[in-house]
């Protein structure tokens, strides 16, 4: 009996750490904060990484003093953003019934 009251305590004690730890979680959502990891590039160090195409990826690392990988998934990433956002298709094109064609 008295571990069956004590396998009960340490799990409504579970319980109450899961919800402080939603409420946390969600109050910091709230304010505008992510959880993880901060990038390891940002700013003008991740502009050099994906936009640079003079130097090679063991360069650039280098110079960033980052890995090769952390390279490759900025661009990545970038790749990714670039893809989500809508682009209109350049003048002289017509967009009809899901096909872009050349307008004669």
């Amino acid at each position: 009996m008295l571990f069956q009251m004590l396998g009960m305590l340490a799990e409504f004690e579970a319980h109450l750490i899961r919800e402080r730890t939603v409420a946390g979680l969600a109050a910091a959502k709230v304010r505008g904060r992510k959880g993880g990891r901060p990038y390891a590039l940002r700013g003008a160090a991740r502009d050099l990484a994906v936009v640079s195409t003079d130097k090679s990826v063991q360069e650039i690392a280098q110079t960033l003093q980052v890995s090769k990988s952390t390279i490759y998934r900025a661009r990545q990433r970038q790749k990714a953003q670039d893809s989500s956002t809508v682009q209109e298709p350049p003048a002289g094109y017509v967009h009809t019934n899901g096909v872009v064609a050349v307008r004669a």
